[in-house]
This record gives structure tokens, C-alpha cells and sequence, in this order.
């Protein structure tokens, strides 16, 4: 999950560069990988759908949240009620905290 979570974010961050194509191809390996492993013999009779389901919903959920606090962190700072210092800055350049 957290890798897809990472490939598309950095997908969307680098569009139209290298970096993009290489993001997707990545995350088809992910998805054929899990299909595999959920249509194989021992799993073919699950839910492998629900299962499926609920794993995106995770994804959604986590990118929800990580908007959310995007965006009120950029509220905070331009009525500049907060205030935030990072040790290495760099790490937090799209996290919504500068």
C-alpha cells in the first residue's frame, strides 16, 4: 500500500518527466503482483475484490488526510499563526510545511 501510495504521488509531482514513466511502470508491477497473489490456487475462492476494495480505501483515506492537513497548514502560515522549524527542510518540501 505505502508503495503505491508513493509511486503515484511521485507520479503526479514529476509529470511529464522520466520520473513519471518510471513511477507508472512500478505501480503496474505492484498490480500485477497482487493479482497474482489473490487469484492463486489457495486465495481463488476469497473475497479477493472486498479485499481489493478495502486497500484502495485505505489509499483514499491516507491521501484525504494528507490534503487536509495540507491545506491547513498553508491557512496557518499565511495568517501566520504557526510557526514550524525543521532540522532538514528539504525532506518537507511537499508536505505543505516550509
Amino acid at each position: 500500500m505505502m508503495a503505491q501510495l508513493c509511486f503515484e504521488y511521485a507520479e503526479n509531482r514529476f509529470s511529464g518527466t522520466e520520473i513519471a514513466g518510471i513511477c507508472e511502470r512500478f505501480q503496474e508491477v505492484l498490480a500485477d503482483d497482487i493479482h497474482k497473489y489473490y487469484t492463486r490456487g489457495s486465495w481463488k475462492d476469497k473475497n479477493y475484490a472486498g479485499r481489493l476494495a478495502q486497500i484502495l480505501k485505505i489509499n483514499r483515506e491516507i491521501q484525504r488526510t494528507i490534503r487536509q492537513l495540507r491545506d491547513k497548514t498553508h491557512v496557518a502560515r499565511t495568517l501566520d499563526i504557526l510557526t514550524v522549524d525543521f532540522s532538514h527542510p528539504e525532506m518537507f518540501i511537499d508536505s505543505g510545511c516550509k
